[in-house]
């Protein structure tokens, strides 16, 4: 043998060692991937396959498996149609065909092909899936999801409902409070506010018809003042106790109307002035005579003049009580502002609110039930307005509502 020749068969044997370790790594390779996948010539021929192929075709005994893939086509027609399109293009092609299975059963097949050159020669890739195994698989997880959402609605549903049974709960809970506290301010302004000037007329009468013959003129005459004052404290908190009992159980009537604000301002003011007078109190009209209200006339005359009252027995001697009005959009904005203590923040909290006890307000230690403001509140939100206290300690207070206007 020359050494040509010895050249020659050593390059053969190279080309053979590198043939079975690319064949090799090729087998490897394709058992990762994870569809069924094979490898054939274009006569149909098996060269390679993985096990999810064999697992696809034959089930039950994965030795026994054909030699050419033509023999798993159901259609001649799928064969010729593909081999065709193989000749002609390097491009993958996608086919939807019947095949069938060992067990003589025929399933609709995904497959994609594609051709190839391996040391010169031809050679078609192949990955197959079960198209029909797919589609139960996406009609399985198309059903659960359904079945998922229809019980994620039951669940919102009744989610919705413990939601609406918990705000009726909460609701019916708040309205037994205020109830409540509306028994309970009933019943201590009746055992004891309205029971106070009373007992002062009892008393004060006993003395004049007892002694009046031991006491003199002056004396009979501040007795006879003292029993005036109480009958008129008790006679006005008789009258906000009527009213508020009205609202409670809705006997009460709402005639909205023209009202004009400045007549209205200058008639509760009569009814003050002696008060004013006796406090030097300066007492101010200074509504805009063009504002016309379309109101109840009596409770925005009743919120005016339980408001002024309240500023002229909060003011010290020589302040100023003033009844301001401006146009709020569809409202009027009307203000009785004062002079006096004013309020503090705690103080502020007490206000409007039928379950706290307003004994006490502010420094004067003026003696109140709370009832007045309750009934404003109660006027003003029958007109769809609102009322609300604007004051600092020390510096005055604003007692402002909103009372819709005229169009």
């Amino acid at each position: 043998m020359n050494a040509n020749e010895a050249s020659n068969i050593h390059s053969i044997n190279k080309n053979l060692e590198s043939e079975n370790i690319f064949e090799t790594h090729f087998l490897d390779l394709i058992e990762l991937y994870p569809l069924p996948f094979i490898c054939t010539n274009f006569k149909g021929r098996i060269y390679a396959s993985n096990l999810n192929f064999k697992q696809l075709f034959h089930e039950n005994n994965l030795s026994d498996l054909s030699s050419n893939i033509f023999e798993y086509f159901v259609f001649e027609e799928n064969k010729n149609e593909l081999l065709k399109k193989m000749q002609e293009t390097q491009n993958a092609e996608t086919f939807e065909i019947e095949m069938m299975k060992e067990d003589g059963s025929f399933f609709l097949a995904g497959v994609v092909c594609k051709r190839t050159k391996i040391y010169e020669n031809d050679f078609l890739y192949f990955t197959i899936y079960d198209i029909g195994a797919e589609k139960e698989q996406i009609e399985e997880r198309e059903k659960l999801l359904e079945e998922l959402a229809v019980s994620r609605a039951q669940i919102e549903e009744e989610a919705a409902r413990y939601i609406q049974i918990n705000i009726q709960l909460e609701e019916s809970e708040a309205k037994l409070k205020e109830s409540n506290a509306t028994k309970d301010k009933f019943f201590s302004i009746i055992g004891h506010d309205l029971k106070n000037p009373l007992f002062v007329i009892q008393s004060m009468s006993e003395i004049l018809e007892t002694e009046f013959d031991e006491i003199t003129p002056e004396e009979r005459l501040e007795f006879i003042r003292a029993i005036r004052e109480s009958s008129k404290n008790a006679f006005s908190l008789l009258e906000d106790l009527l009213h508020w009992a009205r609202c409670q159980t809705g006997r009460i009537d709402y005639n909205p109307e023209p009202v004009h604000l400045k007549q209205l301002a200058a008639k509760c003011i009569s009814l003050l002035e002696a008060h004013a007078i006796k406090k030097n109190i300066h007492l101010i009209n200074a509504v805009d005579a063009t504002h016309i209200l379309l109101a109840d006339k009596f409770m925005v005359e009743t919120v005016i003049r339980n408001l002024t009252s309240n500023a002229l027995k909060f003011t010290p001697e020589g302040g100023t009580v003033k009844i301001n009005s401006k146009p709020v959009d569809d409202f009027i904005q009307i203000s009785v502002e004062d002079t006096g203590i004013g309020l503090s923040e705690s103080d502020k909290q007490k206000l409007f609110r039928i379950d706290v006890k307003n004994s006490e307000i502010g420094r004067s230690k003026e003696k109140g039930t709370g009832l007045g403001l309750i009934l404003c509140k109660e006027f003003v939100e029958k007109h769809g307005g609102k009322i609300w206290v604007e004051s600092e300690l020390g510096k005055g207070s604003q007692f402002i509502f909103t009372i819709p206007k005229l169009k």
